[in-house]
């Protein structure tokens, strides 16, 4: 098994070698990876411009139902102080939030400080869920102040687009691209999350909606114009849920 540090520095330099790359992917394509002025496509991030965060996924779905591949869960792993997270199809509002509330627990206990999500089996990621894991990063940097934070490894171009559109990709060395196929370590005790219920403690569902929007409007003016109205629209339905 490798030792802890030696873990660290490998996805350390996984992630130096992604940058590296990224860079020289732009210097050859003009502006690949930077954020577009052009509000998002439907079925892209969320349909947040129209008042929802659920994305969906689109015909990538059905490529991952021809593998045999599960049409949306996470697998989870914690080994070692860095937890590892694995997006089956759509990552959305509702994964995102039993997602925060495992690592937010490691995060009590101490035993958590670095984040590596793979998104080789991802079709879609909605904006809660980017939101989420932006505040993830923070909350990890906070603690421990390792960077990176959190590690995006494997994602196809439908999802590094989605990425880079909301401003993910521009957060470095807080998140950053891992510049290598990573897999789950052999010895993690791998989990799937519950698969939670759209009526499940709908509170806290809306907070995680609602900070997650609240994060991603504060990180460039282009959230802003997509995310703004929606982002008011639903502050106005939470203040009219607890008069």
């Amino acid at each position: 098994m490798m030792p802890p540090s030696d873990r660290a520095n490998h996805l350390r330099s996984s992630a130096k070698r992604g940058e590296g790359a990224r860079q020289r992917r732009q210097s050859a394509t003009p502006g690949r990876g930077r954020r577009p002025s052009s509000p998002p496509r439907s079925g892209t991030s969320a349909s947040t411009s129209r008042g929802g965060s659920e994305g969906h996924a689109g015909k990538s779905s059905s490529s991952s139902r021809q593998r045999g591949v599960p049409e949306g869960q996470l697998e989870a792993a914690v080994l070692e102080g860095v937890a590892y997270i694995r997006v089956v199809g759509l990552g959305n509002a509702l994964r995102s939030l039993a997602m925060n509330r495992l690592l937010e627990e490691q995060m009590r206990l101490d035993a958590l400080q670095r984040l590596v999500v793979d998104l080789r089996d991802c079709t879609s990621l909605d904006s809660t869920f980017m939101g989420t894991l932006l505040g993830l990063a923070r909350s990890l940097d906070e603690a421990h102040g390792n960077h990176p934070a959190v590690i995006l490894a494997n994602p196809a171009e439908h999802v590094h687009s989605q990425l880079a559109m909301l401003g993910l990709l521009d957060v470095e060395p807080l998140i950053v691209l891992a510049g290598e196929v990573v897999e789950f370590p052999a010895t993690a005790q791998r989990v799937t999350l519950p698969e939670l219920s759209s009526q499940c403690d709908l509170d806290a569902r809306l907070a995680t909606i609602l900070e997650a929007h609240q994060r991603l409007v504060a990180l460039t003016p282009e959230n802003e114009a997509r995310f703004g109205p929606f982002l008011r629209s639903l502050l106005a339905d939470l203040q009219a849920r607890h008069r």
